[in-house]
């Protein structure tokens, strides 16, 4: 079967079918219906007048980004409401297919044609969501790909500018920049310096004491924002939490659950370092992304639906690696668990008539892929496996 990097005209179609039913959707709907994006332009209107853009705006959702989102969005108060939503979905998914093309080359290699349709159908499938309601996971992910392809080409400080830029966004993907700095250590101080280049980049745009303000109050939304214990369960995240929950009515308690994903994303470390260091088959940046996917989906702060499009570029890699053949068992549990999520995002289609129990597939399939993850990485090496083994020494993959 011939191998190569071409994407099949039907896998295209996929994507501008998607695209297009997402801008049609938005051009002829009610403005402001199912969508996110007024509420980071309202932010960014109340940032050019100086108000503080976490006071409660009704009808819309509070604002829940860093200031730096609400001064990128100052653009967009100055183009119709519609020509701004349209612009920002097609900008996500520029961003997001540039990281994954990249990703790609770097770090799978050449695949058959029919295996490159698989990779980005699923990508496809998986940032439906997001895309769709204008969330910024899209964009999210978009950066960190660009941030890992730059540790694949040896350029530490370009890698460590588009982490800093996806945790300016949001403050989770601190813990996948952590993951990858176990991967290149050369990105901590990077990181650091960076982090404060973004974090200072509002003063830019405003008065310092008025973003010095804004921070503060950032801060402490981030304390009241807890929505673990909500009497709405469909307010209530979409982690691992919703589980208990909804099948044992059972609450855990926020300091319990912050111990657990703490617990979990350690051990997602040590995985990371076993991949690096003793030379397992799975590449640590490939391994980086998918367990940070995880842990900013399952045990992340505030995850919605939507969210799980940050795991669209790790299930779509690993769905076009898939073997039943050579192994069964990896095969298998990866299958399930793309099939729980995308159940979850059938399901999600159809709001109208929720069922509770569904809410727990999307955070069970992200859990079970981390699972499929670490077994593959402790899994001794088989000579019909194609290892992707990642040489410190070269930009390519063995």
């Amino acid at each position: 079967m011939r191998r190569d990097r071409t994407v099949p005209s039907w896998a295209i179609l996929f994507w501008i079918v998607l695209i297009v039913s997402v801008c049609g959707r938005v051009a002829y709907a009610t403005p402001g219906c199912g969508t996110v994006v007024p509420i980071y332009v309202r932010a960014a209107e109340r940032w050019l007048s100086g108000q503080d853009i976490y006071a409660p705006q009704p009808p819309l959702d509070v604002y829940r980004n860093p200031p730096i989102v609400a001064m990128a969005f100052v653009p967009f108060t100055r183009m119709p409401v519609k020509t701004g939503e349209i612009l920002w979905r097609l900008f996500g998914v520029a961003l997001f297919l540039g990281g994954l093309d990249g990703f790609v080359r770097n770090a799978v290699g050449e695949l058959s044609m029919l295996r490159m349709g698989v990779l980005y159908t699923i990508a496809a499938e998986l940032i439906i969501p997001s895309v769709n309601n204008g969330q910024i996971n899209v964009h999210l992910i978009g950066t960190i790909l660009l941030g890992a392809n730059n540790i694949f080409k040896d350029r530490p400080w370009r890698a460590a500018f588009w982490f800093a830029l996806t945790a300016s966004i949001k403050l989770y993907p601190v813990a996948a920049a952590f993951l990858f700095v176990i991967v290149d250590p050369r990105l901590s101080w990077r990181l650091l310096l960076s982090g404060a280049a973004m974090a200072a980049l509002p003063c830019l745009g405003h008065d310092p004491h008025f973003v010095a303000s804004e921070y503060r109050e950032f801060w402490q939304f981030l304390d009241l924002d807890d929505r673990t214990h909500t009497p709405f369960l469909n307010r209530a995240p979409l982690d691992w939490t919703i589980a208990p929950r909804v099948w044992f009515d059972t609450f855990i308690p926020s300091m319990l659950g912050k111990a657990i994903a703490a617990i979990v994303g350690l051990g997602m470390a040590g995985c990371v370092g076993f991949a690096k260091f003793r030379r397992s088959r799975t590449d640590p940046v490939v391994l980086a992304l998918g367990m940070g996917a995880v842990w900013m989906t399952a045990f992340g702060p505030a995850t919605e639906l939507p969210t799980y499009a940050l795991l669209a570029p790790s299930m779509a890699i690993a769905a076009a690696k898939a073997s039943f053949r050579n192994r069964p068992i990896i095969g298998t549990l990866f299958w399930i668990a793309y099939l729980l999520i995308f159940g979850a995002i059938i399901r999600g289609s159809f709001p109208a008539s929720e069922i509770y129990p569904c809410r727990t597939l999307a955070p069970l399939g992200a859990i079970l892929f981390g699972i499929v993850q670490c077994y593959e990485v402790f899994q001794r090496k088989n000579h019909r496996d194609h290892p992707v083994a990642r040489d410190s020494t070269s930009s390519e993959c063995s």
